[in-house]
């Protein structure tokens, strides 16, 4: 089991946080509690269906004086902490598609994709687009390869065999590293640096991925989709992309709040928001979300 060990100075306590072994750790105090019950196929009659309470004493004693095996982390980063975690998912199974990639692939796109997902971590965790346990997931990866897949390839319906092609094609060689490399962290910063637009319903993984390509080609560094159909908003303002993002947000938030049914007031962002409630990650949504984006940014 690991732990990572940090002082909280205002209280002056040393606090142990379960960094691998939750479930471990979970299920004995569960048994311990009287919450689960030993199997009642055990031959021994002794342990056989009895809960901790029904143990005899002297079983009781082994139990509680058992001890266990504890790796420290004392005076680590986060960051130290989420590195090795994600070192000991690698060799865990089953994975999932983006830790089967991690694993199977060794080359220069592989590398790119885990310096941008180590860079911005802590501000996808911040703006409320990922949770911790969904970064130690490599959520954040998948989406970095995605985001990399439509400035290779254009915005498309991305699966499993299309992202496992990204990897492959780009594991010998990765000639356009650079160029990626500029766009993305431009798109990521215009996003989450700004504060207006954190945990607001813009900070989805699947519209920070229009988004973040909205703000690539606004800002001429790369042409996305050549001939956008950008959507005629009445009630957004030129030159002010953060407020007309933000009429955005407050859709998304409306919406959600009244069960879908969308104020008069905001029918302008009808298909807005359609596009953001179904098949999030077909290429025609994503395309239409990426053209809002970029009207809003552009009027």
């Amino acid at each position: 089991m690991w732990l990572h060990q940090r002082l909280e100075l205002a209280t002056r306590t040393v606090v142990k946080e379960i960094v691998d072994g939750q479930q471990r750790s979970k299920a004995i105090l569960d048994f311990y509690e009287d919450k689960l019950r030993l199997s009642r196929s055990i031959l021994d009659d002794r342990f056989a269906g009895r809960t901790f309470s029904e143990l005899d004493d002297q079983f009781q004693a082994q139990f509680l004086n058992y001890g266990l095996s504890f790796d420290l982390f004392v005076g680590a980063t986060l960051e130290n902490v989420r590195e090795v975690f994600r070192r000991m998912n690698s060799f865990t199974v089953p994975l999932n598609p983006e830790e089967a990639r991690y694993a199977n692939y060794q080359g220069p796109f592989k590398w790119f994709i885990h310096g941008l997902a180590r860079d911005y971590d802590t501000a996808f965790r911040n703006a409320g687009v990922f949770t911790e346990k969904q970064i130690n997931r490599l959520a954040d990866a998948k989406l970095l390869t995605e985001i990399s897949s439509a400035l290779l390839n254009g915005i498309t319906t991305t699966t499993k065999a299309a992202l496992d092609r990204v990897y492959k094609n780009n594991d010998s060689d990765f000639p356009r590293r650079d160029e990626l490399d500029d766009s993305i962290r431009y798109g990521l910063n215009s996003i989450l640096g700004n504060r207006d637009l954190g945990n607001t319903g813009l900070m989805k993984p699947y519209n920070v991925y229009s988004l973040c390509l909205a703000f690539i080609q606004a800002s001429g560094r790369q042409i996305i989709v050549a001939d956008p159909n950008r959507p005629v908003v009445h009630a957004f303002r030129p030159g002010e992309g953060v407020y007309n993002l933000g009429l955005l947000a407050n859709a998304i938030s409306v919406d959600e709040e009244s069960d879908g049914r969308l104020d008069s007031s905001l029918s302008e962002f009808a298909e807005f928001i359609s596009a953001t409630k179904d098949r999030t990650n077909v290429a025609s949504q994503r395309q239409r979300r990426f053209e809002f984006f970029l009207a809003a940014l552009d009027a």
